[in-house]
């Protein structure tokens, strides 16, 4: 087992059934969902003044990162996927993401296969 947060709660129900930041009115928005080196799917979120990324790793997300000073755009409104990630998080990002970012359709796949390599 690796270290991390357990993600619970309706960070967990947004990280498993979110699909790329389209629920305006959650509390939880989904940005990227992409894979690691390793082959684990991850998924960068914010909410509120927070944003991050967690892992499924052994049937669970693991908060990666976290950083307390996500922003939203004016208005509330939120900016383009992946675009309200503070810079600390966007290299972390960096660090351990293969290849590009899953399009919606490849997430929807992970999803029906409940995040699992």
């Amino acid at each position: 087992t690796t270290g991390g947060i357990v993600a619970t709660g309706e960070l967990a129900a947004a990280l498993d059934n979110q699909l790329d930041g389209r629920s305006k009115d959650a509390g939880v928005h989904i940005g990227l969902s992409f894979r690691t080196k390793g082959g684990n799917y991850c998924r960068s979120f914010s909410s509120g003044t927070s944003a991050g990324f967690a892992c499924h790793e052994d049937s669970q997300w693991r908060v990666r990162a976290l950083n307390e000073s996500g922003t939203r755009g004016p208005g509330g409104e939120y900016r383009m996927a992946g675009s309200e990630l503070p810079p600390a998080i966007l290299t972390a990002i960096d660090d351990v993401m293969e290849g590009e970012a899953l399009d919606r359709e490849q997430e929807q796949a992970a999803r029906q296969r409940g995040w699992n390599k």
